[in-house]
């Protein structure tokens, strides 16, 4: 970036920011307490909701552009307005994929010998399953035919070898019609004037605009999980305009420092966690609503030069926020979400929370 400081009453700031990472995750957990509970019962249902073996295999990928411009003009000796614009471009690309395999299905280890298989892989709990329905997977890898003509167990299992016995990087979403690139185009900016009434006092007005990308939710759901398949798969982009108002005040030589703030916040859709889709969803998922900050704040400093030693500081803040569309309204000290059918457990492994059926 580049600053100027010019003798005349203009100056201003350009510059520019280019962004590039790549996080890639692996993890895998196995509980054989799972089993155990499936051989001598499971009054909460947890066995249908959660696999015994587990994996997650993800890479995100994530590119930011932006250039920017401010300019700073002097209106006059105690008058200065500032004026800023900044152009975001942003690009977001996943690829992942969830299995879990649950000994105890022996059904689905036959290939649906024994019934209609409402699993299509060999002992593979995985998500696409139970998102898409397995005609959607039988369809999405051109084998609804030979599935529907098979007739024996041997013919049902070599149609199920036109289904790859791992999901796919990306299955999931390709089959919900998620897409696995996003990218966001924003401009942005801030308008500010500051005014200096005394030599030792100032107040100030503010309006700034925000951005920020939105993302991707894990495909990662759990099995057994209903509500689950409303989830979306992406989040979108976050915009907020900002309002501030305040005085910063000096006396005694800079003995004495008052600062006063008022401040709105007006966003579109805020993204926020939401805890009962994270516990069900093994994973962070994200939610967005529109919502309101107000708020304000006092802060009062003493620092006597007679008493170099000695310091005072005393702070007020008061903050009132609201969601706006009640629907979607999230309470973050509640996993179920107010949702009767569900209980919220604690894991014997580390302690997590969870979500399971009452």
């Amino acid at each position: 970036k580049l600053r100027t400081q010019l003798d005349g009453r203009v100056n201003f700031l350009v510059g520019g920011l280019y962004q590039s990472s790549t996080a890639k995750t692996l993890e895998s957990w196995h509980d054989n307490l799972w089993d155990i509970r499936q051989t001598l019962g499971d009054p909460t249902n947890f066995i249908r909701e959660y696999p015994t073996f587990a994996a997650l295999e993800a890479e995100n990928e994530f590119e930011s552009y932006s250039a920017f411009a401010e300019s700073y003009f002097t209106i006059s000796d105690r008058l200065e307005l500032t004026v800023g614009v900044r152009y975001n471009r942003d690009e977001k690309r996943i690829a992942d994929r969830f299995v879990g395999f649950a000994a105890w299905d022996a059904n689905t280890i036959l290939g649906g010998a024994l019934g209609e298989p409402w699993l299509i892989r060999a002992g593979l709990l995985a998500a696409g399953d139970e998102q898409i329905n397995p005609a959607a997977l039988l369809e999405f890898y051109d084998a609804t035919d030979a599935f529907a003509s098979a007739t024996n167990l041997i013919e049902r299992l070599m149609a199920r070898q036109l289904v790859p016995l791992v999901p796919q990087p990306n299955e999931v979403r390709l089959l919900r019609g998620s897409p696995t690139r996003q990218s966001w185009d924003a401009w942005t900016g801030r308008l500010g004037l500051d005014w200096q009434f005394r030599d030792d006092a100032m107040v100030y007005a503010t309006y700034s605009r925000g951005y920020k990308p939105g993302g991707f939710n894990p495909g990662t759901v759990t099995t057994g999980v209903d509500d689950l398949n409303d989830l979306a798969l992406t989040y979108d982009r976050e915009d907020v305009s900002s309002y501030e108002v305040g005085l910063k005040a000096q006396a005694w030589e800079g003995g004495l420092v008052l600062n006063v703030a008022a401040f709105f916040a007006d966003y579109t859709d805020l993204q926020l966690s939401d805890p009962a889709l994270e516990s069900r969803n093994e994973g962070a998922a994200s939610v967005n609503v529109d919502a309101e900050m107000f708020g304000a704040e006092v802060e009062l400093q003493w620092r006597p030069a007679s008493a170099p030693r000695f310091g005072l500081e005393l702070g007020y803040s008061w903050l009132q926020t609201e969601v706006l569309n009640a629907a979607s309204q999230v309470d973050p000290f509640d996993r179920t979400q107010g949702d009767p059918e569900l209980v919220t457990l604690v894991n014997l492994v580390g302690g997590r929370p969870y979500v399971a059926r009452a």
